[in-house]
C-alpha cells in the first residue's frame, strides 16, 4: 500500500523534512555536549577538542543554513558567554541553559549537572601526567601498544554515533544523551590519553594553546550568529555582553565581551573578540538613535532603557579607549581603531553629552604618524567617520581646530568640559601617548599629539559657528596633515634614511594612505566646509596635481575631492552667500580647465574617474559657467554630450545628470540648438536598458520642461516658435513611457508630462497629432495619483496642477474633468501620506475659472469631499506619524474652500445649502477662523492669502446686485456664506502689529 501524504509543502518532500529533523537534532547535541559538565577523568586537551569540535560544527550549520532557532539562540549565547572566557584563571565555568532579552528578567535554575567545568576538574590528570614523565621509556611504549585496541575501538563508536546522527534512521540526540548518563557520552566522545603523552612543559604549552583555540571557536561562531540573526533580536541581548552601568563593582564581575579585550593574553581572541564587537556595532544606528543621557534626569526614580543604552555606548568608549592605551599589538591596535570607526558612525553623539568624540581623536591622534601604514589608514578613516556625524557639530569644529587655538583652554577646564566619565578615561591619554611611542610611533610628521584639545561644555548638535577673521587663515592640523601624506616631500639629505648618503630624495607616502587622506579632506569638505573655505588655492593645486598622475586611483579620488568642494561652492552660491566670491570660484576652475580636467578624461583613463569628472563638471553653476571664457564653456559642454554617448553607463549616467544640470542655465536655456542637442541625447538615454541611465535621463528631461516652462513665463517667442514640433512629440512620447517604468523613472517622467502640457502653446493645442498624445498623458497622470509610490503620487498630484494652468487645454480636458476630481478626492481621503494628500487639495485649488469645475453636481461634490476630510481630521486621532503635517493639510483645504466661494454660481447654491451650509456651516465658520489666526501670526509673505476674505465678500457682493429673481433659499446660501467666510477682525498693518508684539531681546530676535 502506498503511503498517503498530506499537501503540506514539508510532507510532500519526506526528504527535506528529514534533513530538517537532523539540524535540529544536531543543534540540541552540540548545545548538550556545551552544558554538560566534563567527567572526572577526561583530559583537559581532549575536552579542549571536543569543544572546539561542537563550535565548527555550529558555525558550519548557522553559515549552511543562514538561519538559527530563535528558539536556541538565548542557549547558544549562554553557552559563548562562558566559554569565551574558557580556561582564564579565578573565572568561573557555569554555564546557564539560557540568555533572555531584555526586557525579560535574568532568572536561571541550576542543576546538578549544570556545575562549574573548571572547579569538578579534577587534578589526577596533571598528576597522571607528572608521574607518567617520571617513568621509563619502556613504560611508556608497553602503554602506547595496550592502548593502541583502545584507541581504535573509541574510534569505531564515535563514527557510530556520528553516523546514526547523520542518517537520522536511528536516535536523535535526546535519545542518545538520555540512554548514557553526562560522563559515558563525553567519554565515549573522548580518545585514549595516548594522544597527550608528551613532557610536562609541552603538555601545559598545547594545553594553554588549546583553551585558547576553544575561546577564539566560540567568538567566531558568536560572530557567525550576529550575521544570521536580526538585528532587532541580537539588541536585546547586548546587556549581556556589554557593560550597562558605569559601576565598577559591577562591571568587574560581570563576564563582557570587554573582559576577553582587556584581559585575554592571546592577541588572536582579543581580534576575535573586537570581531564580534565590530559586528554587534555596525547596522545598530536605529536602535541607539534613542539613547539619552543620565545627566538628563538627575532626580529620576529609576533608570530608563534609554539611558541604559547611554550608558553601554560611554562603556564601549571607554573601554575601548582603555584598551588602545595599553595594547602592543599592532594587528590589535588595528581592529581597536576599527571598532572606534564603527562605533563613531552608529552613535547619535547630538542626544550626549559632548566629550566622547573628543577623546577619541585625543587617543587616535598619536598613531597617525605611526610607521605602520595600516594603522595610519585606521585612523584616517576613523577621523573621516568623526566628521561625518551629524555634522556640522561645534564640538568636531573644536577639534579641527588649529593646535595653538585650540589649547587656550586650561587643564581644569577641560577635564570640567568633558566631564561624564571616570578619572581613568581622563587620565587615558597620557597612557595612550606612551603606548603609541613603544608600538612605533615616530614624534616628527603631522602626528604631534596635544593634551589641550578639548570640547567646550555647550549643548551637543550646535551648528558650527562663523569663524573669526584672525582664525580663518590659520591652516587646521587635520588638513595640513592630510596634504603631507598626499603630496610628495623631499627627505634630508643628512637623514640616515636617506636613499643615498648626502643626497636628497623624493619621499612618497604609502598608496592607502594618501587614498584615505584625500577621501577624509572630502568629507571635511562636505561637512566643515569653512575649514577649507580660506585654503582653496591649496586645494586646487592639490586636485591639480592629483588629476595630472598617472594612477587612476588618486585621479579618481581627487576627483571626488572636487566635486565634494564643488558642490558646497554651488550650494553656497545658490542659497546668496557671500563666504566664496565669485572670483574665487574662478579662480578655483580656469586652472583644472586648462590641463588636469582634460588630462583625466583621455581615452585610457579609468571609466570611473570620467564618470566623476562630468559630476565635478555639474557642479560648476551658472554665475561661474557664464564668466568662463567662450572656448573652457564649449570645452564642458562637448565633453558632455560626448560622454552622454559612451559605452560605459556609468559614464553615460554621470553625463546624462550633468546635462540636465546645464539646461536650466539661463544663457543655456535659451540657446535652442544646446537644447535640441541635449533632448535628443536624453530620449536616447532614456531607452537604455541600464535603469541607472534611465532615470538620471528622466530627471534631466524633467529639467528641460522646466526650462521650457522658464522660456515661456519669460516671453521668449523666438523660442517658441524655433522649437521643433517633432521633438516636443517625441518628448512626449518618451514622458509617456517612463510613467510605465521603474518607480525611480516614473515620478519624474510624470513631472516631464505636466510641464510639457502646461508648456503646450495654443496652436498646437488644437492640432491634431497632439490631441491624442494628450489625451495619453492625462489618463496615464490620472492613473498615477491613486497608484504607485509617494513621490509618483505627489507628482502626479502636481501635474494635475500644471494642466489645470493651461488655459489652452480646457476643452480638451472636458471629457477628463470627472475622473480628474475623482482621483484627486481620493487621494485627499485615503493616502496615507499627508504631504500627498496637501499636493492633491492644493491641485484642486489651481483652476481659474468656474467652468473648469465641470457642472454643479461635480462642484458641489469637491465641496463635500472636502469638507468630509477635515471631520474626519477632527475625529481620527489615533495615527500620530503624520500629525506633524496636520495642521498643513487643513490649512490647504480651507484654501481651497476658500478659492471655490470665490468661483461659486448662482446654479450652485441650492445644492451647496441641503448638501453642506445647514448642517456643516458652523463647523467650516471655525476651521476658517483657526486658519485666519494662523496666517495674522505667521510672516508677511503668507498673509497676502487674506485677500482671499476680501475676494469672497466682493464675489457674493456682485452676485446679489448682478442676479436677478434670487430664490430665498439662494440669499440664504449666500448670507451662510457671508457669515463661513467673513473675517473674523480687521486686519493689523504690519506697524499696528508691532505695537502688540512683546519686547524682545537681542538673542531672542536672533534666535527666531
Amino acid at each position: 500500500m502506498l503511503p498517503v501524504f498530506s499537501q503540506s509543502s514539508s510532507d510532500c518532500c519526506p526528504c527535506w523534512t528529514e534533513r530538517n529533523h537532523t539540524v535540529q537534532d544536531n543543534n540540541q547535541c552540540f548545545l548538550k555536549v556545551l552544558q554538560t559538565a566534563a567527567p572526572a577523568g577526561l583530559n583537559e586537551t581532549i575536552q579542549c577538542k571536543i569543544i572546539i569540535s561542537v563550535f565548527k560544527g555550529l558555525q558550519n550549520v548557522i553559515n549552511g543554513q543562514k538561519s538559527f532557532p530563535k528558539e536556541l539562540t538565548g542557549s547558544l549565547l549562554a553557552a559563548i558567554q562562558v566559554y569565551i572566557v574558557y580556561g582564564q584563571p579565578g573565572v568561573p565555568s557555569v554555564v546557564p541553559s539560557s540568555l533572555y532579552s531584555v526586557p525579560l528578567a535574568q532568572y536561571e535554575t541550576q542543576s546538578t549537572a549544570n556545575r562549574s567545568l573548571k572547579d569538578e576538574t579534577p587534578k589526577a590528570d596533571s598528576d597522571e601526567t607528572k608521574s607518567t614523565a617520571k617513568g621509563k621509556t619502556a613504560a611508556k611504549k608497553s602503554r602506547r601498544a595496550r592502548n593502541r585496541n583502545k584507541k581504535a575501538d573509541d574510534t569505531q563508536d564515535l563514527d557510530e554515533t556520528v553516523d546514526s546522527f547523520a542518517d537520522g534512521g536511528g536516535h536523535s540526540a535526546e535519545s542518545c544523551l538520555s540512554d548514557a548518563t553526562a560522563a559515558g557520552f563525553w567519554l565515549s566522545l573522548a580518545s585514549s590519553d595516548s594522544d597527550v603523552s608528551d613532557t610536562e612543559s609541552g603538555g601545559a604549552a598545547r594545553l594553554l594553546g588549546s583553551t585558547a583555540r576553544v575561546r577564539v571557536n566560540a567568538l567566531v561562531c558568536f560572530h557567525a550568529l550576529i550575521k544570521v540573526i536580526e538585528r532587532r533580536i541580537m539588541f536585546g541581548y547586548w546587556p549581556s555582553f556589554i557593560p550597562d552601568t558605569n559601576d565598577v563593582a559591577i562591571t568587574s564581575t560581570k563576564l563582557t565581551l570587554f573582559t576577553v579585550i582587556l584581559k585575554d593574553p592571546s592577541h588572536k581572541v582579543r581580534c576575535a573578540a573586537l570581531g564580534v564587537l565590530n559586528a554587534l556595532l555596525d547596522g545598530s544606528k536605529q536602535y541607539l538613535m534613542a539613547a539619552e543621557d543620565a545627566g538628563q534626569y538627575p532626580n529620576a526614580p529609576f533608570t530608563t532603557f534609554y539611558v541604559t543604552v547611554g550608558y553601554m555606548i560611554k562603556e564601549i568608549h571607554r573601554c575601548l579607549l582603555q584598551v588602545l592605551s595599553s595594547e602592543p599589538s599592532a594587528i590589535v591596535i588595528i581592529q581597536i581603531i576599527k571598532c572606534l570607526s564603527v562605533l563613531v558612525a552608529n552613535v547619535p553623539y547630538q542626544r550626549l553629552q559632548p566629550g566622547l568624540l573628543s577623546r577619541i581623536v585625543r587617543q587616535i591622534r598619536p598613531y597617525l604618524s605611526h610607521r605602520d601604514a595600516n594603522i595610519r589608514v585606521a585612523c584616517l578613516t576613523c577621523l573621516g567617520n568623526v566628521v561625518s556625524v551629524h555634522s556640522p557639530m561645534i564640538e568636531v569644529y573644536h577639534l579641527l581646530l588649529p593646535q595653538k587655538r585650540s589649547t587656550r583652554l586650561s587643564e581644569q577646564d577641560a577635564r570640567s568640559a568633558i566631564g561624564g566619565l571616570d578619572e581613568s578615561f581622563n587620565n587615558a591619554p597620557d597612557s595612550a601617548c606612551a603606548a603609541a611611542k613603544e608600538s612605533g610611533y615616530s614624534s616628527s610628521g603631522g602626528g604631534v599629539f596635544s593634551s589641550g584639545i578639548v570640547t567646550p561644555v555647550l549643548t551637543s548638535g550646535v551648528m558650527t559657528p562663523a569663524a573669526s577673521e584672525s582664525g580663518e587663515q590659520e591652516m587646521s592640523w587635520l588638513v595640513r596633515l592630510c596634504l603631507q601624506n598626499v603630496l610628495p616631500s623631499v627627505s634630508d639629505p643628512k637623514s640616515p634614511n636617506s636613499s643615498e648618503a648626502g643626497h636628497s630624495s623624493i619621499v612618497t607616502h604609502p598608496l592607502p594612505v594618501r587614498l584615505e587622506s584625500l577621501q577624509l579632506l572630502a568629507q571635511i569638505a562636505r561637512g566643515y566646509f569653512i575649514v577649507l573655505r580660506p585654503h582653496l588655492e591649496i586645494i586646487r593645486d592639490l586636485v591639480s596635481s592629483c588629476l595630472l598622475g598617472q594612477d587612476c586611483s588618486v585621479q579618481l579620488h581627487g576627483a571626488k575631492l572636487l566635486d565634494a568642494v564643488g558642490s558646497m561652492i554651488l550650494h553656497q552660491q545658490s542659497n546668496s552667500a557671500t563666504d566664496v566670491t565669485l572670483d574665487q570660484a574662478l579662480s578655483l576652475w580656469l586652472p583644472l580647465m586648462n590641463g588636469p580636467i582634460q588630462n583625466a578624461v583621455r581615452e585610457d583613463v579609468n571609466q570611473t574617474v570620467k564618470a566623476t569628472i562630468c559630476d565635478c563638471i555639474s557642479n560648476i553653476g551658472s554665475d561661474v559657467f557664464e564668466k568662463l571664457p567662450s572656448d573652457k564653456r564649449i570645452l564642458c559642454i562637448t565633453l558632455l554630450l560626448g560622454f552622454s554617448g559612451d559605452d560605459d553607463h556609468h559614464v553615460k549616467a554621470a553625463a546624462t545628470r550633468a546635462l540636465g544640470c546645464y539646461i536650466v542655465y539661463p544663457c543655456l536655456r535659451e540657446d535652442i540648438l544646446f537644447v535640441a542637442d541635449t533632448a535628443n541625447v536624453l530620449i536616447l538615454a532614456a531607452s537604455e536598458p541600464i535603469l541607472s541611465v534611465r532615470w538620471r535621463a528622466a530627471w534631466s528631461l524633467s529639467n528641460l520642461s522646466d526650462a521650457l516652462l522658464l522660456n515661456k513665463s519669460d516671453g521668449n517667442d523666438e523660442f517658441l516658435k524655433g522649437f521643433s514640433q517633432l521633438l516636443l512629440t517625441k518628448l512626449f512620447q518618451t514622458a509617456v513611457r517612463l510613467c510605465s517604468d521603474n518607480e525611480k523613472a516614473r515620478s519624474n517622467g510624470i513631472r516631464t508630462l505636466g510641464n510639457l502640457l502646461r508648456y503646450l502653446p495654443e496652436n498646437l493645442c488644437e492640432n491634431g497629432r497632439f490631441r491624442q498624445l494628450i489625451d495619453d498623458s492625462v489618463a496615464v497622470i490620472i492613473k498615477n495619483v491613486v497608484n504607485g509610490t509617494v513621490k509618483v503620487r505627489w507628482n502626479a498630484s502636481y501635474a494635475i496642477g500644471n494642466i489645470f494652468r493651461n488655459e489652452n487645454l480646457h476643452y480638451i480636458l472636458e471629457c477628463h474633468l470627472s475622473q480628474i476630481f475623482s482621483a484627486l478626492l481620493t487621494s485627499v481621503r485615503q493616502c496615507k501620506n499627508f504631504k500627498v494628500r496637501i499636493s492633491a487639495t492644493s491641485a484642486l485649488a489651481v483652476p481659474s475659472q468656474r467652468t473648469f469645475y465641470g457642472d454643479t453636481s461635480m462642484f458641489v461634490g469637491i465641496w463635500d469631499g472636502l469638507v468630509g476630510v477635515l471631520v474626519s481630521l477632527e475625529a481620527d486621532d489615533k495615527d500620530f506619524s503624520e500629525f506633524r503635517y496636520q495642521d498643513s493639510l487643513i490649512g490647504q483645504i480651507c484654501k481651497t474652500l476658500m478659492h471655490l466661494a470665490s468661483l461659486v454660481a448662482k446654479d450652485d447654491l441650492l445644492d451647496l445649502l441641503k448638501g453642506i451650509l445647514r448642517t456643516r456651516s458652523d463647523f467650516i465658520a471655525i476651521h476658517i477662523e483657526r486658519f485666519y489666526h494662523s496666517m495674522t501670526e505667521k510672516s508677511d509673505k503668507e498673509q497676502i492669502d487674506i485677500s482671499l476674505f476680501l475676494k469672497i465678500s466682493s464675489h457674493l457682493e456682485m452676485m446679489k446686485l448682478v442676479e436677478t429673481a434670487l430664490s430665498p433659499c439662494q440669499l440664504e446660501a449666500i448670507g451662510l456664506l457671508f457669515a463661513v467666510f467673513s473675517t473674523p477682525e480687521p486686519s493689523l498693518t504690519p506697524s499696528q502689529d508691532m505695537e502688540h508684539l512683546p519686547l524682545q531681546s537681542g538673542f531672542r530676535q536672533m534666535y527666531d
